[in-house]
C-alpha cells in the first residue's frame, strides 16, 4: 500500500473506536454484529502502540497535509481537525493516548519532511474510497467503550488505496525541486484499485518496475538508493 506520508483518518478511527468495523465497513465487516468488548480490547492495544500516532493526520498547509480548518472528526456539538486532534483523546479521557500522541507529535513536527536526495520510486494504489472523515452520533466521554461512528464520509478527489488517502501517499511531490537539483530521480507509480493490504496482486507489475530498475545500470551501481 501507499506510505503514510502525511496520517490519515483511519488512524483516528483506530485510536478512538478500536477497528469499528461495521461503522466502516457496513455489511462488508466480517465481525460479528455487536463486539464493544473486543473493541475496547483493541483500543488499548492501540494505546501501547507508539507508531500508530505517528500517522495521524498532519496539519498544514499545502495539498498534501490537513487544512488548519478541515473537519477529520465530527460529533454532536464538536469539531476536530488535525490541529486539535489532540483534544480527542482528552475529550475520551484516554490519558495515555494523548501523552503518546504528544510525544509522537512533536517527533514529527521537529523533523522537516526532507528530500532523501536518492533516486526515489514511490509505488501507490489509488481510486479506492478512503475515509476522510468520521461522524459520531453523540459528543465523547471519559472512560466510556468505544463509540461507534456513525458514518464516514470519503472525498472522491483523495481517494487512495482505501486506508491512506492520495495526498498522504503523494506527499513526496513537494520533494521534486530537491531531488531534480541534486540530480536524483523522483517517480510516482499508480496502481490504481490497489488496496492498502492487496499489494500482492500487484506483484508481477511491481516486479517488472523493480527489475526494469535493476538493470539500469544508474540505479544498480548505487548501493545505498532506493
Amino acid at each position: 500500500g501507499a506510505p503514510v506520508w502525511s496520517g490519515m483518518v483511519y488512524t483516528a478511527w483506530i485510536t478512538i473506536s478500536g477497528f469499528d468495523c461495521k461503522g466502516i465497513l457496513g455489511a462488508k465487516c466480517p465481525l460479528p454484529e455487536d463486539m464493544p468488548l473486543a473493541r475496547e480490547a483493541l483500543r488499548s492495544i492501540s494505546d501501547s502502540w507508539p507508531g500508530l500516532y505517528e500517522i495521524l493526520p498532519i496539519s498544514g498547509t499545502d495539498n498534501y497535509t490537513y487544512g488548519p480548518e478541515e473537519v477529520l472528526i465530527e460529533t454532536k456539538t464538536k469539531r476536530y481537525t488535525a490541529s486539535n486532534i489532540s483534544q480527542v483523546y482528552v475529550d475520551l479521557g484516554l490519558n495515555r493516548a494523548l501523552r503518546r500522541h504528544e510525544i509522537v507529535s512533536a517527533y514529527v513536527h521537529a523533523n522537516k519532511f526532507s528530500a532523501p536526495l536518492v533516486d526515489t520510486h514511490v509505488f501507490v494504489g489509488t481510486q479506492l474510497p478512503t475515509p476522510t472523515k468520521l461522524i459520531f452520533e453523540d459528543d465523547f466521554r471519559r472512560l466510556s467503550l468505544p463509540p461507534t461512528v456513525e458514518k464516514a464520509e470519503y472525498d472522491k478527489s483523495d481517494e487512495g488505496d482505501g486506508f491512506v488517502p492520495l495526498r498522504s501517499g503523494t506527499r513526496h511531490n513537494v520533494w521534486e525541486d530537491d531531488q531534480t537539483k541534486h540530480g536524483k530521480v523522483l517517480q510516482t507509480h499508480k496502481f490504481p484499485k490497489m488496496g492498502h493490504n492487496d499489494a500482492t496482486r500487484f506483484f508481477p507489475e511491481i516486479a517488472k518496475i523493480l527489475n526494469a530498475l535493476h538493470d539500469n545500470p544508474r540505479f544498480a551501481s548505487s548501493d545505498n538508493e532506493s
